[in-house]
């Protein structure tokens, strides 16, 4: 049988079990850190990117765009704000339309509630899914009397006003022109 040992020799052991895990433990610590400082390049967190043609305050990170918005706040953007100067927009809405309002959103395509909800979620009372008009879903029916944003997947990219109703036909490259303009950037 194996010798346990007096009570000194136990906590000796202990103590040296404590200090090697102890020292490990402080050497990934410290080694992660100089690795991050010195492995991490330069704009890999979009702070250091240069900004993007006219619009000051858009820097391009990794596959997205960035738009500072206010302090420690932040908003992406899938496409450059030059990426999207070519789709008809026939809106006269901006930021202070929707600032302190509810506004509803009609779309079955998640990625353009999200950008949406993304960026005006900053700024309004409330952002919920509705249907225009009259609709079999659980949902809030609402008209153009209200503030509504209605995404159509479409061919062609276009944006148009009719009262409170903002239309957005066509892909995410339409929800960033939408959101660009209102946002005062194009």
């Amino acid at each position: 049988m194996r010798r346990l040992g007096s009570e000194a020799e136990i906590e000796r052991r202990r103590k040296r079990n404590v200090l090697a895990v102890s020292l490990v433990m402080l050497f990934l610590l410290v080694m992660s850190s100089v690795g991050f400082a010195f492995l991490s390049g330069p704009g890999q967190d979009g702070t250091n990117a240069d900004a993007v043609g006219n619009a000051d305050g858009i820097y391009n990170v990794g596959n997205k765009w960035a738009l500072d918005v206010g302090e420690n706040q932040r908003v992406y953007f899938l496409n450059s704000p030059e990426e999207v100067l070519d789709i008809e927009t026939e809106s006269y809405f901006t930021l202070q339309d929707y600032h302190g309002q509810d506004v509803y959103i009609v779309s079955e395509n998640s990625e353009a509630t999200q950008e949406i909800a993304g960026v005006l979620g900053l700024y309004v009372t409330r952002m919920q899914e509705a249907c225009y008009g009259t609709c079999e879903a659980d949902l809030p029916e609402k008209t153009c009397d209200d503030n509504l944003i209605i995404f159509n997947e479409a061919e062609e990219d276009m944006i148009y006003q009719e009262d409170n109703c903002v239309f957005i036909d066509g892909d995410l490259k339409a929800v960033d022109a939408f959101l660009y303009k209102i946002l005062g950037v194009i």
